[in-house]
C-alpha cells in the first residue's frame, strides 16, 4: 500500500521494518548486540560505581537507623524519677 493512500476504517497499520535482534545498554540506553549488557567499559564503570554509592548509602543509612534505636531504646528503659 503507498504512503497517500488512505488505510480502511479498522485495518490494522502496516507492520514496522524487521529490526536485527538485539538489546539496549543498562546505562545510556544505547541499542547493543543481543545478550550484551554494556556498549563499553565506561557504561560498565558507571554502573559499578553506582552501585556501590548505592550500597554505602544504604549502610549508611542503617548504621543511623540502629544508633537511632539505640538511643530511643536506653530512654525509655530508664526509669522515671
Amino acid at each position: 500500500m503507498p504512503k497517500n493512500e488512505p488505510r480502511e476504517a479498522g485495518a490494522a497499520p502496516p507492520p514496522p521494518p524487521y529490526l536485527a535482534p538485539h538489546s539496549h545498554c543498562v546505562v545510556c540506553g544505547r541499542a547493543v548486540a543481543a545478550g550484551e549488557t554494556f556498549c563499553s567499559a565506561t557504561c560498565s564503570q558507571t554502573l559499578e560505581a553506582q552501585r556501590r554509592r548505592q550500597r554505602r548509602t544504604s549502610y549508611t543509612f542503617l548504621g543511623f537507623l540502629a544508633i537511632l534505636m539505640l538511643v530511643w531504646f536506653f530512654v525509655l528503659s530508664r526509669p522515671s524519677s
